[in-house]
């Protein structure tokens, strides 16, 4: 069956199929005409045949016999009866033999006829039914036609459908991803203080408009210079960044500690000097801090992972590159279950605790004091973040299930003991949140009690974030 729209294929054979049938009908009705004027001529000449007898049958015939009819006879005039009645019986013969005969060419000329008949219905009934198959063609090729026009009109209105579909599923995600925007901006202004200028002037007037730097150790600091001291020391006791203690009018190292925090998370060149810029940030800092009070803000919680992901060998590398091969195979697992455990679980997290975890053991090769404070006694400072006094000993020992005070060298000797105890120490002190505010100065006075080892603390937290945010 030809396709639709195309060329060649059944289309010509059909056509010579009917040039063929055509001829052959011109042929048998050739035939048909000559059968039939060889009939006629037939008929006719029985016809004739007939007639001849016929007038033989009368010359001789016994009534009708004269002397005249006598005088034209081929043979003897004067026949005997007998010899009369053998011709007659040979002439009824004859005409008999005629006519027979003259009825088989009739009845074969009869028997073409219906055989021409025949064919010529045989043809009529294979015309109708080429016709019939050529009509079934044409209207399978027009039904398949149709079918392939309903399929593709099918198809162009599904891929509108789809288009529109997407479209729709963009317009919906992108109005809900601004309305996730401006949620989030309104939380967010919600958990912003207003802060004025007045707020802001109040906490300059409360510092020292002059440069201040760390005091050489064994000298005394003029009456002006340590009350200035003193200021700066009660507003960076007010940040959380020194403790009670640490207000003495004395810079120090302490002092130079938290300055240099600050202004790290602040953002400022680290420099260890209270300067003009300095003075400024801590106002700033001051001021949002009472608004936040006043106003009854708290800075929303973080946002633990469901899932805690390991800190693997290269990270650790990276953050203590000092530490061997060995010694992180002997503490990574240690360190990752201890982080897991103790929800030490966000970059922010890990980043300030491990920072801690490089300067108190110098890469991981010190679980000890290496000079310990006989004030101290035996329990000076062990574990990777160095657990010092009783109390802690105790108390560790109580959330771990292991006793601590009547062997307190296990928080060495025992890697997981090493790594549980900072990591409890790290949570129980609030330096989880402190870490995630970033308050690396904070969680650095948590661990040391000061800021001993701080450039190294906030090199390692730097790296760590670094490499923690991949």
């Amino acid at each position: 069956m030809s396709s639709v729209g195309g060329t060649g294929g059944s289309g010509g054979s059909d056509s010579a199929s009917r040039a063929e049938s055509a001829r052959a009908e011109a042929a048998r009705a050739e035939a048909s005409r000559q059968a039939e004027a060889s009939r006629k001529a037939a008929e006719d000449a029985a016809k004739a045949e007939a007639a001849k007898q016929a007038a033989v049958r009368n010359q001789f015939n016994v009534d009708s016999f004269t002397p005249a009819a006598a005088a034209k006879a081929p043979v003897n005039l004067n026949p005997s009866p007998v010899s009369v009645q053998v011709a007659q019986a040979q002439t009824v013969d004859a005409a008999r033999s005629a006519e027979a005969a003259q009825s088989a060419k009739a009845e074969q000329a009869k028997e073409t006829q219906q055989a021409d008949a025949s064919k010529e219905a045989d043809f009529a009934k294979e015309a109708k039914e080429a016709d019939e198959a050529d009509a079934t063609e044409a209207a399978n090729e027009a039904a398949a036609a149709d079918v392939a026009q309903a399929a593709k009109d099918a198809e162009a209105t599904e891929a509108t459908q789809d288009a529109e579909a997407a479209q729709d599923a963009q317009a919906t995600e992108a109005a809900e991803d601004a309305q996730a925007t401006d949620e989030a901006q309104a939380a967010e202004q919600a958990q912003t203080p207003t802060v004025t200028q007045e707020n802001i002037d109040a906490a300059l007037a409360e510092l020292p408009d002059v440069e201040l730097n760390r005091n050489p150790a064994g000298t005394q600091p003029t009456a002006e210079v340590t009350a200035q001291n003193q200021q700066v020391q009660t507003a960076l006791r007010e940040l959380g960044m020194v403790a009670a203690a640490h207000v003495t009018g004395f810079y120090g190292s302490i002092t130079e500690g938290a300055i240099k925090s600050f202004q790290h998370e602040q953002g400022l060149t680290v420099t260890g000097t209270y300067d003009a810029a300095t003075r400024t940030a801590m106002a700033n800092e001051l001021a949002e801090r009472r608004a936040a009070e006043a106003q009854g803000i708290t800075a929303p919680a973080a946002t633990l992972p469901d899932t805690y992901t390991a800190v693997t060998d290269q990270q650790l590398q990276d953050i203590m590159p000092d530490s061997t091969q060995a010694l992180r195979d002997q503490y990574l697992d240690s360190l990752n279950t201890a982080m897991e455990e103790f929800n030490i679980s966000t970059p922010e997290r890990q980043a300030a605790f491990l920072s801690q975890v490089a300067a108190e053991t110098g890469d991981l090769h010190y679980m000890s004091e290496i000079t310990p404070n006989p004030a101290h006694g035996d329990y000076y400072g062990r574990g990777m973040l160095q657990l010092t006094h009783e109390t802690n000993y105790r108390q560790a020992g109580t959330a771990l299930g292991a006793d601590l005070t009547t062997n307190p060298n296990q928080v060495a000797t025992d890697a997981d003991l090493a790594a549980r105890t900072a990591g409890w120490y790290f949570d129980n002190r609030g330096l989880n949140r402190q870490a995630d505010l970033g308050h690396i100065g904070a969680v650095t006075l948590g661990v040391n009690g000061g800021y001993n080892g701080i450039d190294r603390r906030l090199e390692a937290y730097d790296e760590a974030l670094r490499v923690l945010g991949q």
